[in-house]
């Protein structure tokens, strides 16, 4: 790991040259004890000092000050059973802390608008701030398929608290598109809530061709109506509404000139993608050279891991972010004590709060929603696509669209902004968890995987590769104890496969995948008889549509049969033979079965006279009686056995860990 790191930077080879010294510390363990900060030959500043619970999550984060004995702030953080974020402070007590956060799954305060959530959706999120400490709230609802339906406002120490002043409704159509938005603000003279959006959305396909503002007020979006185009890749062109004229996109279909009221934005890019220039006659010519930012030739700042360092003003900003990584509040050390510089709040689609988090802020620095940079367009640049957060979507498809299938290629965070964001346009990393839902580490590698280990061998196996903070394993590489997550469509269809086989009398399925350009494949199979299922047939499907196929997986029923020599065999969920000389795949294959090896008193005197009247053939059980167990193995045999619905509720518990990981990573500046 990483303990001391010098930068040194220069816009021109005639600048005088900027140096960045950084210091860390570690424990045993590797967890970041101290980062220290240092610019030119200012004083060291000291931005972290971390302390960790057992589990080694961050449970207390100095920020700030330049000795050990003193801070700015300490920002606390609380966790439940699963790992996930609970509170940053407390909003209900702040005890000196400038910004409290406490985000609630299964606990809602307010029954009429939220109910408990245990899939990982939030059901409400109470902040607060030391500018006005006033307890603020929403309360969200969903549809039957995880989109955000209702963001409901409200302030609980108010004489009336449910107030609805920030409130935000959704509609959407089948495909996601959102086809109605309702939006409130507080009206600065009655005091009482007031409509500034009843938006009505057209399309053509996910096109969106124009939206009208039928509460016909200047405030959130003001829409005329007016009609929006696209070039032949989906990229929006023009948007009247905006006063966009034009947009113009480079072979990445990126932004290269934008024309809004008659002005021009000019934005220029590595061959990567990566922004480094914007200029033209509507703003400040900027430069991006890898985190300094500069206007109009002059250093304005760098990101630190805690917010950023002013040159203009020689001072570090702090921010606090919330669960999001939208900067919620900033502030810095003045000469009498702490000074609160900004204060942003926003709707849950991302459009900031108006009429109460009125101080200035930092004019060269507009890194607010999800830490994202807002254009002069009202837009936020993303990296790989531009957002507009008063209408909540993209304007430019999806560069994952085919990944994307079940989603329109223009929504935002899957319709659920209050869980999800979208960190650059691009997949996320691969990721390695252990079977219990325990998160070991990450390879960096930008490909969207969430790979499992299947026993303890595998984990430390893992872990032991991890250099330099990053798993060193080839995540593309076969491993006895190790497989991909499964999604929600293998999922189904083991389930399937369970359900199928009990219907038929307990005759075997099968259910092959493969991979494809990325994309998974499923194909299923069915015994007619008792006898072994043709896992081929299944396997042959994919291969002929181009999938490789990476495992299979079979069922092994609930039966019994009685063999000449009068022995009872009995269905079990153990490979056979013949099984584990087929696995030859990239990943363990893996039978579904039950446990009536070990629970033979279950079979009825019934079932036994049953098997004994057909000599060498296989009766069918009664699957209640016992439990469903899958195991993986390879051609040696078994690799871990565990119960079936243990096993499901662990990839979900998986699924939303690795949800959370993304939305911790740090966002590029």
């Amino acid at each position: 790991v990483a303990q001391n790191v010098v930068t040194r930077h220069k816009r021109l080879a005639t600048d005088t040259e900027t140096v960045i010294t950084e210091n860390f510390e570690y424990d045993h363990q590797n967890r970041l004890l101290v980062h220290k900060h240092q610019v030119n030959s200012n004083p060291v500043e000291i931005l972290t000092q971390n302390t960790y619970n057992e589990l080694s999550q961050l449970e207390s984060k100095k920020v700030g000050g330049v000795s050990v004995g003193t801070s700015l702030q300490q920002i606390d953080y609380k966790y439940n059973i699963r790992g996930w974020m609970t509170k940053i402070n407390d909003p209900a007590n702040l005890n000196g802390k400038l910004f409290g956060y406490e985000i609630k799954y299964t606990n809602p305060v307010n029954p009429l608008y939220a109910t408990a959530r245990y899939n990982g959706n939030i059901a409400e999120i109470d902040w607060n701030t030391s500018n006005n400490n006033v307890l603020k709230r929403y309360t969200y609802d969903y549809y039957a398929d995880n989109k955000l339906k209702f963001g409901h406002y409200s302030e609980p120490w108010a004489t009336a608290p449910q107030n609805s002043f920030y409130s935000e409704y959704i509609i959407y159509d089948l495909n996601g598109n959102i086809t109605q938005l309702y939006r409130n603000t507080k009206n600065s003279t009655t005091g009482v809530a007031m409509q500034i959006d009843d938006l009505t959305y057209i399309y053509s396909g996910n096109r969106l061709l124009n939206v009208k503002d039928n509460a016909q007020n200047n405030l959130g979006y003001v829409g005329g109506g007016n009609t929006i185009s696209y070039d032949d890749n989906g990229n929006m062109t023009s948007h009247p509404d905006k006063k966009i004229s034009s947009i113009k996109y480079n072979y990445l279909n990126l932004p290269q000139q934008v024309t809004q009221d008659s002005k021009a934005i000019n934005y220029v890019y590595r061959a990567d993608g990566t922004k480094v220039k914007k200029s033209g006659t509507a703003g400040l010519a900027t430069d991006y050279l890898d985190g300094f930012q500069y206007t109009e030739s002059n250093l304005k700042f760098v990101p630190t891991s805690e917010g950023y360092f002013n040159f203009e003003n020689n001072k570090y900003i702090y921010n606090y972010a919330d669960h999001l990584g939208n900067v919620r509040l900033s502030y810095f050390k003045n000469g009498t004590g702490i000074e609160v510089l900004e204060e942003n709040n926003y709707y849950p689609f991302g459009l900031k709060h108006e009429g109460y988090n009125i101080l200035g802020g930092n004019p060269s620095y507009n890194y607010k929603y999800n830490g994202k940079e807002l254009q002069e367009t009202g837009m936020y640049d993303y990296g790989a696509r531009m957002y507009m957060p008063d209408l909540g979507r993209w304007g430019v498809v999806d560069p994952l669209a085919e990944k994307m299938t079940r989603h329109s290629p223009y929504n935002y965070a899957f319709n659920n902004p209050i869980r999800f964001i979208d960190p650059d346009g691009r997949a996320p990393l691969t990721d390695y968890f252990g079977l219990s839902g325990n998160y070991l580490g990450t390879d960096g590698v930008n490909n969207g995987k969430v790979r499992v280990a299947l026993n303890s061998t595998e984990e430390s196996r893992i872990t032991s590769s991890i250099k330099d903070g990053k798993v060193t394993l080839n995540s593309n590489a076969y491993s006895d104890g190790l497989i991909d997550l499964p999604s929600d469509n293998l999922i189904s269809s083991m389930d399937a496969a369970y359900s199928n086989m009990e219907a038929s009398g307990m005759n075997e399925q099968a259910i092959a995948v493969g991979g494809k350009n990325g994309l998974e494949g499923l194909a299923t199979v069915a015994s007619t008889s008792k006898g072994s299922v043709k896992t081929g047939l299944a396997e042959n499907e994919l291969t002929g549509k181009g999938y490789d196929i990476t495992h299979n997986i079979h069922t092994h029923g609930a039966v019994l049969k009685f063999d000449t020599s009068g022995n009872a065999i009995v269905g079990g969920f153990n490979p056979s033979g013949a099984d584990k000389s087929g696995a030859l795949f990239t990943q363990p294959n893996a039978v579904l079965g039950y446990d009536v090896a070990t629970n033979t008193s279950k079979i009825t005197s019934a079932e036994v006279t049953s098997a004994q009247s057909t000599i060498g053939n296989f009766v069918p059980l009664n699957p209640a009686n016992y439990n469903k167990i899958i195991t993986y193995y390879n051609n040696s045999g078994s690799v871990h056995s565990m119960n079936y619905g243990t096993f499901k509720n662990n990839v979900e518990v998986i699924k939303v860990g690795a949800a959370m990981i993304n939305l911790s990573r740090p966002r590029p500046q």
